[in-house]
C-alpha cells in the first residue's frame, strides 16, 4: 500500500511537515500536485467555490494515480495531517478481514453537535457488533436482519456505514477509488460531505476508526470559503 499525499506546489511548509512526519513510516510516499483554485473555471463553481472544488479534483489525481498501479489499496492523505500513534498496517489489515472499501483513520468535531453524534452512532454500532455476536451462537429472530448480519467480521474498532467531516486521511480499495471517479460531476458535494452521504447509501462498504487516529494541523487552510453565497 503506498501513501497519496495531495500537496500544492506553493505549500512547501506542509509538505516540510509531511516528509518529517513519515521518516519512520514505511508505507512508499507519492506526492500528488494538488489542483490549484486558480485554475477552475467558472463554469466548475455552480455549487461550491473554487477551492473546495479544486480539492475534490485533487482527490481524483490521487484516485487515478492509484489506479495506475496494480495495487489494491491506498492511503489517501492531504498535507495538513497530523500522525499520532497508529498502525498503518494493522489498519489495512482491519479493511481487509472487513473487506471495506473505504476506513476513514481521522476526521473532524467542528462542533458540540457533531461530538455528540459521533458518540451516539459509536454506541448504535456498538449494540449492533454485540447483536452480531450473539446472534451465531443462539437462534433469535434478528440473527437475519441487514443492520446486524452486515457486521460479521468487522472489527469493534470500526463504525461500520459512517463517515465524518474531513477527508485528510482514509484507506480506499480500488473498487472506491473507481467509483469515485464515476460520481460527483460536477462537483455538488465537497469530499467529506460525499464520503457522508455514500457511506449512508450503503453501495461500498465503508467505515471509520471508533477511535480518531489522524489529526489535522493548525496551519492555514488554502480553503477558506466553503459555500457559494
Amino acid at each position: 500500500m503506498k501513501a497519496y499525499v495531495i500537496n500544492l506546489e506553493s505549500r512547501t511548509d506542509r509538505w516540510e511537515s509531511v516528509t518529517k512526519q513519515w521518516a519512520n513510516q514505511p508505507e512508499i510516499l507519492v506526492r500528488i500536485d494538488a489542483v490549484n483554485s486558480a485554475s477552475i473555471s467558472n463554469a466548475q463553481t455552480h455549487f461550491l467555490p473554487n477551492p473546495v472544488v479544486a480539492n475534490w479534483l485533487s482527490q481524483c489525481k490521487a484516485f487515478k494515480e492509484f489506479l495506475s498501479t496494480d495495487d489494491q489499496y491506498a492511503l489517501i492523505l492531504e498535507d495538513d495531517f497530523l500522525l499520532s500513534r497508529i498502525d498503518l498496517g494493522n489498519c489495512l489489515d482491519l479493511v481487509k478481514v472487513g473487506r471495506l472499501d473505504f476506513l476513514q483513520l481521522g476526521y473532524l468535531y467542528n462542533s458540540y453537535s457533531d461530538f455528540l453524534f459521533i458518540k451516539i452512532t459509536n454506541f448504535r454500532d456498538l449494540i449492533l457488533k454485540l447483536l452480531n455476536r450473539f446472534s451465531k451462537h443462539f437462534k433469535v429472530r434478528f440473527s437475519n436482519r441487514l443492520l446486524v448480519k452486515e457486521q460479521s467480521g468487522v472489527d469493534f474498532r470500526i463504525v461500520l456505514n459512517s463517515a465524518g467531516a474531513g477527508s485528510h486521511a482514509y484507506i480506499i480499495s480500488r473498487k472506491f477509488a473507481e467509483e469515485m471517479l464515476q460520481i460527483n460531476d460536477p462537483v455538488f458535494l465537497a469530499a467529506d460531505g460525499l464520503f457522508i452521504a455514500i457511506a449512508n447509501l450503503r453501495f461500498l462498504k465503508m467505515g471509520r476508526l471508533r477511535v480518531n487516529k489522524v489529526r489535522q494541523s493548525n496551519s492555514p487552510s488554502s480553503i477558506t470559503k466553503r459555500f457559494v453565497n
